[in-house]
């Protein structure tokens, strides 16, 4: 097995790491493993908050407008991204609920760095990089 490599993540690839464990009512978490894993603020995004089917929904958003949203499917009617308000998540850290959907994901946040570690093998092997 290759060795474990140190570098940050894309939010597409933690977008779609996260795809495969979070269900429906994950979307909270999702979004901070997406915002921690590729970055948060400095790398230009911004978790986001909308009413949507009647109950709170968060994603991420990147600098460029694109939306990250490995929950979306949960829904029956399209998110309405446009309406989202941008907001901080209740914690600078990921929540416990964040960090155990990120190691199940195989994404790992050092929250005390923000640096990500993920395991290029893992996400190899399951399509993800």
């Amino acid at each position: 097995m290759p060795p474990r490599q140190r570098n940050r993540t894309t939010p597409a690839v933690a977008e779609r790491a996260v795809k495969r464990v979070a269900s429906d009512g994950d979307c909270y978490p999702a979004a901070e493993v997406v915002y921690h894993a590729a970055g948060g603020k400095r790398a230009g995004l911004t978790p986001v908050q909308v009413e949507h089917e009647g109950q709170s929904h968060w994603f991420v958003r990147g600098e460029d407008g694109r939306v990250y949203d490995p929950t979306a499917d949960q829904f029956k009617t399209p998110v309405p991204y446009a309406d989202g308000v941008g907001r901080g998540f209740l914690t600078k850290k990921p929540s416990r609920r964040g960090r155990d959907m990120a190691r199940e994901a195989g994404v790992k946040v050092n929250p005390g760095t923000r640096r990500v570690v993920t395991n290029e093998w893992f996400l190899s092997l399951h399509g993800l990089a």
